[in-house]
């Protein structure tokens, strides 16, 4: 019965000496993988954000209501990526293209000479082209890439009301039609909490 137990103790304690082994490998290939993610092209090149304002509201723990300026140089594109919360951006400068790869968003189109503004739906797979004074509100689950239509500097103003406990850029991996398979921190916040 003594020899039972003893066995029994040695069994437990080597099943328990693998599973820490076997944790301790896994973390060990994350951070191998780390450094490879880091390695591919920056997926903010030529995209400046600047916060212009921030809280943490009472009523709402845990997230962050951000008033943002985003400058994209000509020629700059940011690829397939959602935001941890609800934006609303507008354009300040320059011509902003954007399509939804999932989801929508609401575009509303700058008051012309006395006319109102006027709004439309930009639907998954639609690229949308907007000129300043447009802007364009979507939901965090909605994926959509944004690129500099220009041959000068693209400046959008941003509120966001974003979780505070992720990264304020989530980059999509899966497939080449955008539909999220997983989605990757991108190590840059969209602003400094």
């Amino acid at each position: 019965m003594r020899q039972q137990r003893g066995e029994k103790r040695i069994m437990v304690f080597q099943m328990r000496t693998l599973a820490v082994v076997t944790m301790l490998f896994g973390a060990l290939l994350i951070s191998l993988a780390q450094p490879a993610l880091a390695q591919d092209d920056e997926p903010l090149t030529g995209t400046t954000v600047e916060s212009l304002g921030a809280i943490e509201p009472v009523i709402i723990e845990g997230w962050n209501l951000v008033f943002l300026r985003i400058t994209m140089e000509p020629g700059s594109e940011i690829d397939v990526h959602s935001h941890p919360g609800p934006v609303v951006l507008e354009v300040d400068s320059g011509v902003f293209v954007t399509e939804f790869v999932h989801g929508s968003g609401m575009v509303t189109r700058a008051a012309v000479n006395g006319t109102p503004a006027a709004t439309e739906m930009a639907d998954t797979g639609v690229e949308i082209t907007l000129n300043p004074g447009d802007s364009v509100a979507y939901d965090q689950t909605e994926g959509h890439t944004m690129v500099n239509g220009a041959d000068e500097p693209l400046v959008l103003l941003v509120s966001a009301l974003l979780a505070s406990d992720e990264q304020g850029f989530l980059f999509e991996e899966g497939k080449a039609d955008g539909t999220p398979v997983a989605r990757v921190n991108s190590g840059a916040p969209l602003m400094p909490y």
